[in-house]
């Protein structure tokens, strides 16, 4: 007599590092199936998808995301004319 025995196989995806200027909230550890979005500070941008999943063979659905820094520069307005 055959005995199968299941057993529970547990993919994880890498850890992910929180990136300059911003944190990366996940909704469970590093699970398949896991979502995670990255939160940029104040006056940085996402630079790539802002959600990623931790996929069925252990890598996430796309590139760790980045935060970039916006342009903080005001804009230049040019008049006609200046009467001081």
């Amino acid at each position: 007599m055959r005995v199968c025995v299941c057993v529970r196989v547990v993919t994880r995806c890498p850890e992910l590092a929180d990136p300059d200027h911003g944190l990366i909230q996940c909704d469970s550890e590093t699970l398949y199936g896991s979502r995670c979005e990255l939160l940029c500070h104040s006056g940085f941008a996402v630079v790539g998808q802002p959600s990623i999943e931790c996929l069925d063979h252990g890598r996430w659905s796309h590139d760790s995301p980045l935060c970039a820094g916006l342009d903080a520069d005001p804009p230049i307005i040019y008049c006609d004319k200046f009467d001081p």
